[in-house]
């Protein structure tokens, strides 16, 4: 049994009220057209709403996040139904 003071708790997310949110960040490297990779996504994306019916809104690119020394890293967000943003996640 594993014992936590509320002290140590620094944040608590409830997954299980209104929706949940999906956030994840695609890698891609310099080397590749980076306008290519978005028309690619956009093209893409708009299908997984026929598939996911738990999507609620999105999937939606939100554009380059961040960039290290040899990628950028584009975020790409969604809305589900609660507690169902797992599968969704992992198809995006």
């Amino acid at each position: 049994m594993k014992t936590i003071s509320c002290g140590n708790i620094k944040e608590v997310i409830n997954y299980s009220r209104t929706y949940s949110s999906v956030v994840v960040e695609v890698c891609v490297n310099f080397k590749e057209n980076i306008d290519k990779v978005i028309e690619i996504l956009e093209e893409n994306l708009p299908s997984l709403k026929d598939e996911y019916t738990q999507i609620l809104e999105g999937p939606i690119i939100n554009g380059i996040e961040d960039m290290d020394a040899h990628n950028v890293f584009i975020r790409i967000s969604a809305k589900t139904t609660p507690e169902n943003h797992l599968p969704v996640q992992r198809a995006i």
